[in-house]
């Protein structure tokens, strides 16, 4: 296709319709489905490729609200609510609380998780006006909890390196995203920036060592290994907040969006908002990371 990014292979095509006001968490798991939830519903959604846009033939499992993001585990999931990590089956079953984490108010909530490379469940925390506590925190397979960072304003993606060396995170509050060193202890040594200036929300790694990221808005921005942009996409949707690659392949960049907070004149102005997005590159990402399995 002429004029078409080299990193890209097609255009935007539309994955989900707006069938949630927000889709989160997205991962690419078994039955060439992605997974994403609602988290204001308390809903995991497993949509299959190629099946209704609509939503219809999803399959839906309920878990109790507020659910603020999952990650695949041996028994099904891991489960973070506002304040507790648990497991429950793949029907959305309780299995056991792993751990229940005091904030300092009941203000601040869980928001965003990922399975790091040694099988423990990183989290991130925000307030409930979304922007006034990022403090990040690491459960083992045993339940055991601690906190390894307290300097984040709003945490909202986070990937780390092959080797388990290396740790990057998306800040919106602080439009930055951080890199540290990342032992195998769970420990982050080091913290300091990586990319300056963008709002970003959500973080994908792909195998060349570029990072996928909103650019606030209905943007989508790419930034290679050193910190420089390579691509920036727009999306028809007001806000993003997740991206996963998934597909057979590897190779699609799945891309979840929020009409949260939206007044009706701007809905009526990006009826999409709300809806997940596929674009294939010419690049890939990572297998899913699941909790307990380095």
């Amino acid at each position: 296709m002429d004029g078409m990014h080299p990193l890209l292979r097609s255009g935007l095509g539309l994955f989900r319709e707006a069938i949630a006001p927000v889709s989160e968490s997205i991962w690419w798991g078994p039955e060439e489905s992605l997974y994403w939830c609602n988290a204001l519903e308390g809903s995991i959604h497993l949509s299959q490729l190629g099946r209704a846009t609509n939503g219809l033939d999803d399959r839906i499992v309920r878990v109790p609200p507020i659910l603020a993001a999952f990650a695949p585990s041996p028994d099904g999931y891991v489960i973070a609510g506002a304040s507790a990590v648990a497991i429950v089956n793949p029907n959305g079953g309780f299995v056991r609380t792993l751990a229940r984490i005091p904030h300092a108010t009941d203000q601040i909530r869980f928001n965003e998780a990922k399975c790091d490379p040694y099988g423990r469940l990183v989290l991130g925390t925000t307030g409930l006006d979304g922007f006034s506590n990022g403090s990040i925190y690491s459960v083992d397979p045993t339940g055991e909890w601690r906190s390894i960072y307290d300097g984040a304003g709003l945490v909202t993606g986070v990937q780390w390196s092959d080797d388990g060396s290396r740790m990057w995170f998306t800040d919106t509050r602080l439009s930055t995203i951080f890199t540290c060193d990342y032992t195998a202890h769970g420990e982050m040594r080091n913290v300091r920036s990586f990319v300056r200036g963008v709002r970003g929300e959500g973080l994908a790694r792909d195998i060349h060592g570029g990072f996928w990221t909103s650019g606030g808005g209905g943007r989508v921005v790419r930034w290679d290994s050193n910190g420089e942009q390579t691509l920036e996409l727009t999306v028809p949707a007001r806000r993003v907040t997740s991206l996963a690659f998934g597909g057979g392949e590897l190779s699609t960049l799945f891309i979840a969006t929020s009409r949260v907070g939206l007044t009706p004149t701007e809905i009526s102005a990006s009826p999409l908002s709300g809806s997940i997005f596929g674009i294939e590159t010419a690049t890939k990402g990572y297998p899913t990371r699941p909790f307990g399995r380095p």
